[in-house]
Formats: structure tokens, C-alpha cells, sequence
């Protein structure tokens, strides 16, 4: 009750909107990126317009490790993420992150390997979202309960002690 109370009276709307805002996009593309960062520092493996001079780059590009993509992996972690919320516009996201992965592929940014890994990443983050959004939904009905209960709780006490007081104790 304690922690409803605060949620209720001292987040307010706002603040538990911000809080669903967390939850639902910057934790699980936070996950995508510290999991695809690791293991971009784990296999480093060199670009396609690195490894093969016959590659001719069309845009230019730091000579990092590519792999997972980690564009890839953002954008399919936004687009699944926003899934849950609104069906059409996550697919229309995850159609647009797929090409965009198709096209760094094109330019000689990726292998196909790198985009995978990086949709499979960005994938597993649906998790996140499915638990953040019963925390905040949770949070969101422990705040709007939490005042009646607690002015309930605080009538119960004051009339105890009015009671004692009558009664000599």
C-alpha cells in the first residue's frame, strides 16, 4: 500500500505515464542495445566492405565490427515493442526495419548474418515489454485504489482512538 500510496499521490498521471514510456520503449531498446554492444565486442568480425575490397561501399561507414547490426536490432526492438500497443503501426515497423536491414546488406554494411542476429535481438525484447506492462498497469491500479484505501485505513485508526478516548484506555 505504501508504494501505491507514493505512485498515487507523488508520481501522478504524468508521472506514470513517463513510467509506461519506460517500460514499453527506452527498457527494452536499453536490453537491445547492451545485448547487441556485448556481443558486437565478443565476435569481432569485420564488415563485408573490409574483409572484401571487390565491395564497393555506397555509403560511408566506420570499419567497426558489424555484427549483430545493431540499427537492425534498435529499430526491430521500437518496432516490437510498439506492436503491442497498436498491431498495424508495429507491423508497418517491422516491414521498414526488415528493408532497412535488406538495404544495409546492399550497401555493403552487413552480412546477412549481422541483420539476423540483429532481428532475433530485437525480437527477444517483447519479453521486457510483456512484464514491464503488468508493472505499470499494476502501478496504475494501485494508484487509483490507493486513496480510498488509505482514507479508509486513516477513518479505522481515528476512530480506534476516538473509541480508547471514550473508553478511559
Amino acid at each position: 500500500a505504501g508504494i501505491g500510496w507514493v505512485v498515487g499521490h507523488h508520481l501522478g498521471r504524468v508521472k506514470l505515464m513517463a513510467l509506461d514510456f519506460i517500460y514499453t520503449l527506452a527498457a527494452p531498446i536499453g536490453a537491445a542495445v547492451v545485448i547487441s554492444e556485448s556481443l558486437s565486442k565478443l565476435i569481432d568480425r569485420a564488415r563485408p566492405f573490409v574483409a572484401s575490397k571487390e565491395i564497393t561501399l555506397l555509403i560511408p561507414h566506420d570499419a567497426d565490427g558489424g555484427f549483430p547490426s545493431h540499427h537492425t536490432t534498435v529499430m526491430i526492438a521500437i518496432a516490437v515493442a510498439l506492436w503491442f500497443r497498436n498491431h498495424n503501426f508495429g507491423n508497418l515497423l517491422l516491414i521498414l526495419s526488415i528493408l532497412s536491414g535488406f538495404a544495409r546488406i546492399g550497401a555493403g554494411i552487413h552480412y546477412p548474418t549481422d541483420i539476423l542476429a540483429g532481428i532475433a535481438i530485437g525480437w527477444l525484447t517483447k519479453q521486457w515489454d510483456s512484464w514491464g506492462k503488468g508493472v505499470v498497469e499494476t502501478a496504475m491500479w494501485a494508484a487509483s485504489h490507493v486513496t480510498e484505501v488509505w482514507q479508509s485505513a486513516v477513518s479505522n485508526i481515528a476512530n480506534w482512538m476516538l473509541e480508547q478516548a471514550a473508553a478511559g484506555g
